[in-house]
Parts: structure tokens; C-alpha cells; sequence
């Protein structure tokens, strides 16, 4: 015979309180960009955070703030220019991700697809930092990157 949690307070009349089973829920992030190398305070904004609640950025728990039930706040300093997926977690349950992007400060954005092999190829030779980080997300088998693809398509 297995004795659930719920079962155990609703028989002993108490309350279930809903933040044990209910997932907390992660509707924003401010800032939602930041600069590498550069520490960054995101407030996570939605619903069910508790003190116990915990942000994960990239995978990996960092020490956060309970600001209220409604926000809780992290700090981070991006190492890549990449996306960071942010979760908040209560114990076992967490949040849909919200993506923190950090860019190289002063950099201006740059659309492989539009671009040309050349321009591609420069791209890639001032920028090591980036194509590296390009090169490590391909090895470790995450999407493929615009910039891999445009040049897969360019060379086709």
C-alpha cells in the first residue's frame, strides 16, 4: 500500500498547500540581454516562487533572491556570447525556460544569411571567441547554429 503526500494532510484535515504540487511558472525575464563578462541581475517574474526557489541558468543552480511569490532574482556573469536558458525551480518541480542573451559589448549584430562567404569568413576570423563558441555548441550536438548553416548553404 503506497501513502501519497496529499492523501496523508487531506486526511489528517489540513490543507494541501498548492506550491508542493504545482510547478512554479515563469512568465518574464528583465533584462533579457546583457554583455559577456559582465555581471548581470535578471529578475524573474511569474508566479508560485517561494524561498526555497532556485534559478537555474544554462542547467546550473545559481544563489537567487525571493523578492515575493511573483519575482525572484539572480545574478550572473555571462561568459559567451550565446543564449542562457533561465528556470526557476521549486525542490523537483520547474518552470518553462525564458532565454538571457549576452553579446559582446559594442558589437553590432551579424546576419550570416545576408552575408557573403567572404564577409562570413572575416566574421569569423575577428570574432575567435564567438566561432569557438559556435564550434563547441555544434560538437556538443545542440541546434544548428545560423551562422554554421548559412555557410553550409553558401558552400552548397
Amino acid at each position: 500500500m503506497s501513502i501519497r503526500l496529499r492523501d496523508l494532510l487531506e486526511n489528517a484535515g489540513g490543507s494541501v498547500p498548492p506550491a508542493i504540487f504545482t510547478p512554479p511558472v515563469l512568465s518574464s525575464i528583465s533584462p533579457a540581454t546583457g554583455v559577456v563578462n559582465t555581471a548581470a541581475t535578471v529578475s524573474c517574474n511569474g508566479s508560485g516562487f517561494t524561498p526555497s526557489s532556485v534559478v537555474l541558468v544554462n542547467g546550473v543552480a545559481r544563489p537567487t533572491t525571493f523578492v515575493s511569490t511573483t519575482q525572484v532574482r539572480v545574478t550572473f556573469t555571462p561568459s559567451s556570447a550565446t543564449t542562457y536558458p533561465l528556470v526557476v525551480r521549486n525542490g523537483t518541480l520547474s518552470s518553462a525556460s525564458k532565454t538571457f542573451t549576452a553579446t559582446v559589448s559594442g558589437a553590432e549584430v551579424f546576419d550570416p544569411g545576408a552575408a557573403t562567404v567572404a564577409e562570413v569568413i572575416d566574421y569569423v576570423d575577428a570574432h575567435p571567441d564567438e566561432t569557438q563558441a559556435v564550434l563547441d555548441a555544434e560538437e556538443a550536438g545542440k541546434n544548428r547554429s545560423t551562422l554554421v548553416t548559412a555557410l553550409e548553404e553558401r558552400l552548397a
